[in-house]
C-alpha cells in the first residue's frame, strides 16, 4: 500500500509539472497555479503521505507555502495596479534588479510593505535602488533580503539607525531639508509622507556615491 501510495504521489508530482511549465507567465496564471497546488497539498496529498508514512509536516509546508504565495501575489497585483503600473512589468523590473538574490514572493511582499508603511510612489522607486543594494550585499556579504527590508522599513520610520544597515550614513535633518527643496514648503509644515519623500532621495543619492566605485 504505501509504496503504491507513494507511487500515486510521485505520479501526480509528475502530472503537476507540465501544468506548471504550460502555465500562463502572467502573474495571474501563476497566482491560480500556486492557490492549486496549495489545496492540493493540503488536502489529498496530506492523506495520501500519511498512507505512505512520508512527513506530512513537509508537506503541509509545502502547501502553506503555495497559498501564502498566492495571497502575497494578490495583494502584489492590487497594489500595483492602483499604483498605475503593470504587475507582470514591476515584478520583472524587481527581479532584474535583485539578480536572483530574493526570491520573488519577498520581492513582493518589500513591495507591498513600501506601499502600505510609504506610499505606492515609494514603492515603484524599489527598482531603481535594487543596484545599489546588489552592490551593498556583494561588498559586506549582508544578505540582499535584509537591505531590501532595511531600506523599507528605514524609509518608512524616518529611522537613520536602520538605513545604517545599507552602510551609509543620513540624518533626519538631511531628510527634512531636502523634503522642503522639494515641495517648496517650510521644513516645519512637511507632513511625514514628504519627509519619507525626502528621506529615500537622500538615501538613492548617498548610496550612489558609495557604491560609484564598486564593480557590479
Amino acid at each position: 500500500m504505501a509504496e503504491r501510495t507513494v507511487r500515486i504521489i510521485i505520479q501526480g508530482r509528475d502530472e503537476l509539472t507540465p501544468a506548471i511549465k504550460n502555465a500562463s507567465r502572467g502573474l495571474r496564471g501563476l497566482s491560480r497555479v500556486a492557490s492549486d497546488v496549495g489545496k492540493a497539498v493540503k488536502g489529498a496529498m496530506l492523506g495520501l503521505a500519511t498512507a505512505a508514512g512520508l512527513s506530512t509536516a513537509a508537506l503541509a509546508t509545502w502547501g502553506d507555502e503555495a497559498v501564502q504565495f498566492s495571497r502575497a501575489m494578490s495583494a502584489f497585483e492590487g497594489i500595483a495596479k492602483a499604483a498605475g503600473v503593470a504587475a507582470d512589468d514591476m515584478l520583472r523590473k524587481l527581479q532584474e534588479g535583485a539578480a536572483g538574490m530574493v526570491p520573488a514572493r519577498e520581492l513582493m511582499l518589500s513591495f507591498n510593505k513600501a506601499a502600505q508603511l510609504v506610499s505606492k510612489d515609494f514603492a515603484v522607486q524599489l527598482p531603481g535602488a535594487m543596484e545599489y543594494l546588489r552592490k551593498v550585499a556583494a561588498a559586506t556579504g549582508e544578505d540582499m533580503g535584509y537591505l531590501l527590508n532595511s531600506l523599507v522599513v528605514g524609509v518608512g520610520r524616518l529611522s537613520p539607525m536602520i538605513l545604517d544597515n545599507l552602510s551609509i550614513q543620513v540624518s533626519l535633518a538631511e531628510a527634512t531639508e531636502r523634503a522642503a527643496e522639494m515641495f517648496g514648503v517650510q521644513a516645519d509644515e512637511l507632513t511625514k509622507a514628504q519627509q519619507q519623500a525626502g528621506m529615500m532621495a537622500v538615501v538613492l543619492d548617498r548610496l550612489r556615491e558609495n557604491t560609484a566605485a564598486l564593480p557590479d
